[in-house]
This record gives C-alpha cells, structure tokens and sequence, in this order.
C-alpha cells in the first residue's frame, strides 16, 4: 500500500492518496496510508466515505463527495475482490489540485484575450486615426465654410427653422441664431408679400421641387423692412422632407436699381415734355401764321383801297376759324395736362349706358344727317349701372363717335355695343369707315399724332389721346382693332356700379 501511495499519479502530475477499505457489519473500516494497522470506521449509511462505499457495493468510477474526514474531494474508486468480496480501493486528491491547472489555463486563455483586444484596439487606433483625423478636419473646415459665410444659410423642417448660421440671424438684426430656431419663416415675411411665401412653402413641401429662386420683401427684429433674395432646394433630413438654401440681403442693389429706374423715369418724363411742347408749338404755329396772314392781307388792302366788302366777310371768318382751332387746341392741350398730372377730379355716380348715349347722338344728330350714316345703339336692358364720372364718360363717347362720323363715308354704319364682361361693362364703338393700317394702330393714341392719309380731315390730334387718359384713369383699358376697307373697332372697358357705398 505504502509503494502504491508513492507512485505518482500520471493523470495530473499531482500524488494521490489511496484508502483501503472492508465492510464489517454495519461499518466501513478503513486501513489507512500512513499506519496500516490503525483502523478507522464509519457508519456504513453514513454521508461520510461516499467512494468507498459505491467500491464495496461492487461500482467502479470517478465522483466528486465527501471522504471519511468529511472533505469533499475527487475520488476513483473501485471494488479489490483480490483480498475479499467485501473490500474496496479509493484513490482521491483536493478539489484545489483538480481544478488549478484549469485555472492556470484559463488565466492564461483570460491574459492571450485581453492582449489580443488590446493589440486590435492598438491596430484599430492606428488604422482609423487618420480617417477620423481627416473626417474632423472637414467637418471644421465646412463649419467654418457655413459659419463664416457672407450669405445667410437655413435649414427648415415641419416648415420651422432648425438652423440658420450667423449671416442669417445679421441679416434680420438677431444677435444670436438661436433666436430664429423653432420660428416659422412666415413670421419673417411682409404682409404684403406672405401669400407668397405661404404658396412657395407649401409647394416645396407638398410637391418635388429641385431647387428655386425668388426675391421677397422681409421685415427685421426693428420692424425694418429688408429686400431678400432667396435660394431653396428641397432635401430630406433623418428621412423628414426639408428645406435648405442661402439668401442674400439685397436692399442696397433693390434701392440703387430703383433710383436708375427713376431717373430713367424723369429723363423719358423730360424727353415727352420736350416732345410735348414742341408738338404744340407745332400745331400752334399754323392757326397763328393763318390769323397773322389774313390780318397782314386786310391790313395792306385797306392800306391800298383795294379791300372789297365781299372780301371783308371771308377773311373775318377765315381769322375767326383759326381763333376757334387756337383755342380748342389750347383747351385740349390743358384738359390733357390736367389728366396726366392727375389734377382732374371725377365725381363718380351709377349711370345709365343708354341714357347717356341717347344724349350723345342728339349732340350729333346733325353731322349724322348730313352724311346720311346709320348709327345703332345695341345696349341690353338689363345691362347693370356704370360707375364713372358723368362729365368724362359723356367726353369718352363722343369723341369716339364722333370720330367715327369723321371718318366713315357717306351712307356709312356706326354700332356702339356693351356687355357684361367679369366685373367689369365692355363697350364697343364699331364702325365702316376706311380702316387703319398697322403704323396707324401703333401711334393712334399719341398725341398730335395724325395719319399723312387723313389729312384734309380737320382735327387737333388730342381726341384719342385725352379719351385713353380718361379711360385709365377711371380705372378701364382701351383698344382698338381695325381692317382696311372693312372699318374699325374701338374697344374700352368701365366698372360696374356697386350697391356697398362705392364712390
């Protein structure tokens, strides 16, 4: 037993005890290493000595229990028939042999691991730095790009800001950007110019508009009012429908633009006044040289004793003729004057189209007579009340036939028309006459302006254009269409009358 005890054990490199044991009655009795005539027993029911017991009921095997001091253990056992049927050998070893070289194992498995981690960490940081290092250095140079930026640059998400850069906030006088975040960009927007704003939101949200520019007209923190040009682009952010662009603040090119258009305005103002005055002048100069000629030639005759009573009578009326022209034409030339610099004042009133037409014609009635013309007043009654000035709609509608009684042929037709169109009553003189070519219908409403084909027919060359005047002032447009050798079509439209108190 004692040779048995000293042999190492090639299992795990660790000696091993060996017990003897025999079933005596009701106990196991133990022979054991050291002292081989010291016998030890325990109760054979006993939770003691569980090896020894499975061996001398004849089990072989390995199992982990108490032996007979009570320690628990690892123990092979088996039963040794060679020294009688009731005996049995256990070999055990400490459960701390057992399991330290799995400990040794695995705390070499636990230190290859985390050197493996640390050395991928190591790799992944030397592989990855300079990725990242590049990644930062482009997101601080396109920060620096957006917060430096001369223009202003937004974000809008659910039709709120949730970024606009430093220039934005500048240009509508914040001091921080994150005043405007969460605004919607219609508290941005002047009221004249909001249905607008709204529209265009609405349609870069709701439809897939690529991109867009568009100028509005803003008002600041102070309430000031900024001129902006704008940039929008639809985009989705985290998968929610955006907007991104840029603007410009644009105030200074807006008012430097208009102080050209002005001066534009009063240079073309100067060049008409020019034109004016010498157009007048013009046509003044012929009555004038008229009535200087014939008082020239009744001075001379009476100078000479040739004057004549047959004579007397005509140059006294060619003279009186000029006078008469003279003064219609300065009466004209000061009516339009009036119109243009809006010095005229029109007392508006419902007025009845035929009642007013019908006073028209019989102011006429002779020169329609003479020339044998038909003149038709096709006016629906249910035609709706005019508003208009009395004076000035009456001055409109003689000119125009009157115009037409001129120029229409002997035996001719005038046809003056009106009807509902929208909100407003379109009127139409028509009549036979000669028609216009189209150098005529391009200048028919400038002033003094007359056709080389019309004239032996007497005129100032204001009727038309103190008629247009008239129309565009009470807020109608005038037109005029025309065919050669079939006639003319004058077109103008009016405002209805409205029960609401309207002036």
């Amino acid at each position: 037993m004692r040779h048995i005890h000293e042999t190492s054990s090639r299992g795990i490199g660790e000696p091993a005890e060996f017990v003897w044991g025999r079933r005596e009655s009701a106990d196991i009795v133990f022979l054991l290493h050291s002292q081989l005539s010291n016998v030890k027993s325990v109760p054979f029911d006993s939770k003691l000595a569980e090896p020894m017991r499975r061996a001398l009921n004849g089990q072989t095997g390995t199992v982990v229990g108490l032996d007979y001091r009570g320690e628990k253990v690892f123990s092979a056992y088996a039963p040794l028939n060679a020294l009688g049927r009731h005996s049995g050998i256990v070999t055990k070893t400490a459960l701390s042999k057992v399991r330290e070289p799995f400990i040794r194992v695995g705390g070499i498995a636990c230190f290859v691991g985390i050197m493996a981690i640390l050395t991928g960490a190591f790799a992944f940081y030397r592989i990855t730095n300079p990725i990242l290092r590049k990644i930062q250095e482009s997101e601080n140079m396109f920060r620096c790009l957006v917060e430096k930026s001369l223009s202003g640059i937004y974000i809008i998400r659910d039709k709120r800001f949730v970024y606009v850069n430093p220039r934005f906030a500048e240009i509508f006088g914040y001091g921080r950007p994150e005043e405007l975040i969460g605004k919607s960009p219609l508290e941005l927007i002047y009221a004249d110019d909001n249905d607008k704003a709204s529209e265009i939101l609405h349609k870069h949200f709701s439809t897939d508009v690529a991109s867009e520019n568009f100028c509005l007209q803003c008002v600041k923190k102070d309430n000031g009012i900024v001129q902006i040009e704008i940039q929008a682009s639809r985009a989705k952010i985290d998968n929610a429908p955006s907007i991104i662009g840029m603007l410009q603040d644009i105030t200074r090119r807006v008012e430097e633009e208009n102080s050209v258009r002005q001066l534009e305005i009063a240079r073309e103002a100067s060049r008409a006044k020019t034109q004016f005055l010498s157009m007048a002048a013009h046509e003044l100069r012929s009555p004038l040289s008229g009535i200087s000629g014939f008082a020239q030639t009744l001075r001379q005759a009476c100078e000479n004793n040739w004057l004549s009573k047959e004579m007397l009578p005509d140059y006294i009326g060619k003279i009186l003729n000029s006078v008469y022209y003279m003064s219609s034409l300065i009466e004209g030339l000061l009516e339009f004057s009036n119109i243009e610099s809006g010095k005229i004042d029109i007392e508006y009133e419902a007025i009845n189209l035929r009642r007013v037409l019908e006073i028209t014609e019989s102011n006429m009635i002779d020169k329609v007579k003479d020339k044998e013309l038909e003149l038709s007043l096709e006016i629906p009654p249910e035609l709706p009340l005019i508003r208009a000035g009395l004076k000035q709609l009456t001055q409109i509608l003689f000119n125009l036939i009157g115009n037409s009684v001129k120029f229409v042929p002997d035996k001719g037709r005038i046809t003056v028309r009106a009807k509902v169109e929208d909100s407003s009553i379109l009127i139409t003189v028509g009549d036979s006459g000669p028609g216009m070519d189209e150098d005529t219908l391009k200048h028919i409403f400038e002033v003094f302006w007359r056709s080389n084909k019309v004239k032996d027919i007497s005129g100032t060359g204001l009727g038309l254009a103190i008629t247009k005047s008239l129309v565009e002032t009470m807020g109608g447009r005038i037109w005029v269409k025309s065919e050669q050798g079939v006639g003319s079509t004058f077109y103008f439209t009016v405002q209805q009358w409205r029960d609401n108190g309207e002036k």
